[in-house]
């Protein structure tokens, strides 16, 4: 099991260090910045973000202390669905985000530094968040946010445009959020 960690090791310890680097070689400040100020400034929003979950959570703990634990079961599935709907709309909202500053006539070389780079914006608040937890949950939540942006990356690399129009178009508000951020 161990294994399976050690490509994610290496891709969070060095992936957004060689991204950064080649941003700072073809010159992409804007990127660059954007990108450091997203890492350093998400982890507050999504705690704020977060407070609707915890909001829903307090039923399920009452449950829980009372013995009730069936009655807790929906509350959590709730709490928990936010959070992971959330965090899969931040990613893709991050990667919609990066790839819209690509011109379309990039080299796959500039598409795979920007997915990266990308990639390294999107998880390093999860994984900073996690970091400061005490319970396992957190953990699992980093893990997921990591598994699902280098799948994202890896569809986008593989699929170009395509899939990028359908997450922009396709996805419920995404449109909206993306038209909201820029």
């Amino acid at each position: 099991m161990s294994l399976l960690f050690i490509p994610f090791l290496l891709l969070n310890t060095f992936g957004g260090i060689v991204s950064g680097i080649w941003l700072i070689w073809v010159g992409n400040w804007s990127a660059l910045l954007w990108g450091l100020g997203i890492g350093i400034s998400l982890p507050f929003l999504l705690a704020f973000l977060l407070a609707p979950s915890l909001i829903v959570a307090m039923p399920a703990i009452y449950f829980t202390e009372k013995g009730l634990k069936s009655l807790a079961l929906p509350f959590l599935f709730i709490a928990g669905s936010w959070t992971y709907v959330l965090m899969v709309y931040v990613s893709i909202a991050i990667f919609l985000f990066f790839l819209s500053q690509l011109l379309a006539h990039t080299s796959s070389s500039d598409l795979l530094m920007t997915l990266l780079w990308s990639y390294s914006t999107a998880v390093a608040p999860w994984t900073y968040m996690a970091h400061k937890e005490q319970s396992d949950g957190g953990h699992f939540a980093a893990f997921f946010a990591q598994l699902f942006c280098l799948g994202l990356a890896i569809a986008i690399y593989f699929s170009g445009a395509r899939l990028v129009g359908w997450l922009y178009w396709e996805l419920p508000g995404m449109s909206f959020l993306m038209d909201w951020i820029s």
